[in-house]
């Protein structure tokens, strides 16, 4: 099983955050994994390769709907000052688990306990996990991303990245989010999360090399996960055609976009980058 899960947090006191955060809340996730269970989160941090979980910069927490959509902590991409923040500032915070260790860990992650984010320490308030309560969140079966037969009548599919995404050739940073890229990175996640191939990896290249450019929009950012640290990205969305995709095929991109909210796309979704919204239409 994987889930989505938004956790509701509270700031202890008054404190300084970067507005790219990403990183530190990547700390902050294995403080509380820690918690919960020592020796899973020494395993995922010292012998995985590809973290079976995703976290988000945190957003402000709209109190309108109590839904935790509110105005994003700051913009990806910028190499920003710090904000204030005040003490009783809520925020949202966005956590995904791909495997079932993991997802047990944030079921369980302490209410009541503080993790921290640089110099901000944060008390878990609240763990949504329900999509009665929250859209997009919830515990997700993985025959449900499945290939299906609706699928051979897909057209085409949208990437709307939330927040930065870029992928790694040899030293080089790729901001580009070409197909072959976005498959090849869900791929590899899908197989790390312990699901069976869809395909091997040159036929899903072919696969994704039919798709076609309809549509984008968005720009490339320099996106400075610490001081000295910048990657070259992109933010915005991107709409592919599946026209001279064949139908036999389809459905296994379409299981693959459907991971992708899950999983994250390219590198670094564990530190905030990647954040992946889809349409399939």
């Amino acid at each position: 099983m994987f889930g989505i899960a938004i956790l509701r947090l509270r700031a202890e006191k008054d404190a300084v955050l970067p507005r790219v955060h990403g990183r530190l809340m990547h700390g902050a996730f294995f403080s509380l994994l820690r918690t919960v269970d020592p020796a899973l989160s020494e395993a995922v941090h010292s012998n995985m390769n590809i973290k079976p979980f995703t976290v988000s910069d945190l957003s402000t927490w709209d109190e309108a709907d109590g839904r935790g959509r509110g105005r994003r902590g700051g913009r990806g991409g910028e190499r920003g000052p710090v904000r204030r923040v005040a003490a009783g500032t809520q925020f949202a915070w966005r956590v995904t688990a791909l495997t079932d260790p993991v997802l047990q860990a944030v079921g369980a992650f302490p209410v009541g306990g503080v993790c921290q984010a640089g110099e901000l320490p944060l008390c878990v308030e609240e763990i949504i996990m329900d999509s009665r309560r929250q859209a997009g969140t919830g515990v997700i079966d993985p025959e449900t991303l499945m290939p299906r037969e609706s699928d051979r009548d897909l057209q085409r599919i949208t990437f709307h990245f939330r927040s930065p995404v870029s992928f790694r050739r040899d030293k080089d940073d790729l901001p580009i989010p070409a197909p072959g890229f976005i498959f090849a990175s869900l791929s590899d996640k899908w197989q790390g999360a312990g699901l069976a191939p869809l395909a091997g990896k040159a036929i899903l290249q072919e696969d994704a090399a039919r798709l076609l450019p309809m549509a984008w929009e968005g720009r490339t950012v320099r996106h400075f996960l610490s001081a000295d640290r910048g990657v070259l990205a992109f933010r915005g969305s991107f709409t592919f055609g599946l026209r001279d995709v064949p139908e036999s095929a389809r459905g296994r991109l379409a299981a693959l976009t459907r991971f992708a909210p899950c999983a994250g796309v390219g590198r670094l979704c564990a530190q905030g980058m990647g954040q992946t919204e889809v349409e399939l239409m």
